[in-house]
């Protein structure tokens, strides 16, 4: 089983002691690398359930991601709310939230939810390239 803070499960985990998640992603090694304007380099862990991502903005946004030092130019291409990463039994996925230019996975568009309508996830793997608007960035391990 894996576990959250402490030893319990995290919620919504399930048992995937006898799964290799996908392609041994894990909350525990899951992390998004931005590869390219000013944030290249850059890591951001995927351990939380769900994770919201885009620019803050408080009180009105906070973000588990916020890309806003990534941005590549003065017009920001990243939505306030552009999409969200969560675990969901075992596996990772990204749902695109309804941004303004868009969510990539491997070039392929993420669509966002229709109107009253739940967003439809993408299954992500390593090496996965995900695109938030301009920002290009890798899904991979840590270590």
């Amino acid at each position: 089983m894996t576990n959250g803070f402490g030893m319990d499960p995290v919620p919504g985990m399930g048992d995937t002691s006898s799964d290799e998640g996908h392609a041994g992603l894990t909350p525990a090694n899951a992390c998004l690398r931005i590869v390219n304007g000013p944030g290249a380099g850059r890591t951001f862990p995927l351990s939380s359930v769900r994770t919201l991502v885009g620019r803050n903005d408080p009180p009105a946004v906070t973000v588990g991601i916020d890309l806003t030092e990534c941005e590549l130019g003065e017009q920001f291409a990243v939505s306030r709310r552009h999409a969200e990463i969560q675990w969901v039994n075992g596996v990772l996925q990204i749902a695109d939230v309804g941004s303004k230019n868009g969510t990539l996975v491997n070039n392929a568009e993420v669509r966002a939810a229709d109107q009253g309508q739940a967003p439809s996830p993408v299954i992500l793997k390593p090496g996965d390239k995900v695109c938030f608007g301009d920002i290009e960035a890798e899904v991979t391990t840590l270590g």
